[in-house]
């Protein structure tokens, strides 16, 4: 068993207000992965403290998608590319940023080549306000 963790992936988010249900960031590319293996951790750095509840979709290959700061509402064909599905909630706060991370997922998957695709759900009455467009940065953990 080998353990990789992605570099850190830093989606581009809108500097300004999110409304609950919306999609932060729009559909994220996760390259040069392991063709297959299992999600085990996800670690989510939002440096403008915002710490809000999401939940994170995994997908195989790439979804139609929902642009950023859009309502969440994919396509049930979209849906059916998804391999799974995992709710973020924990934030610690670091004073001026926050961080999240969540281990024991085993989340199996397999990226159509060596590509997965996630889209992340604001799943939290309070809307989030980025003060930046790079706010968020996102490592995923992985064995194979």
């Amino acid at each position: 068993m080998t353990v990789y963790f992605t570099p850190p992936i830093t989606p581009t988010v809108t500097a300004g207000a999110y409304t609950n249900g919306d999609s932060i960031g729009g559909v994220i590319s996760v390259g040069n992965i392991p063709e297959q293996g299992m999600l085990m951790s996800v670690v989510i750095q939002d440096d403008a403290d915002q710490g809000s509840a999401v939940q994170l979709f995994l997908f195989e290959s790439e979804p139609t998608g929902v642009a950023d700061n859009a309502a969440f509402n994919l396509s049930d064909a979209d849906m059916g590319l998804c391999v799974g599905a995992v709710s973020l909630d924990t934030w610690f706060d670091a004073t001026s940023s926050q961080v999240l991370s969540v281990s024991d997922i085993g989340m199996p998957y397999r990226a159509t080549a060596r590509t997965l695709y996630m889209m992340i759900k604001l799943n939290d009455g309070s809307a989030p306000t980025y003060a930046a467009t790079d706010d968020l940065h996102i490592r995923l953990g992985i064995v194979y």
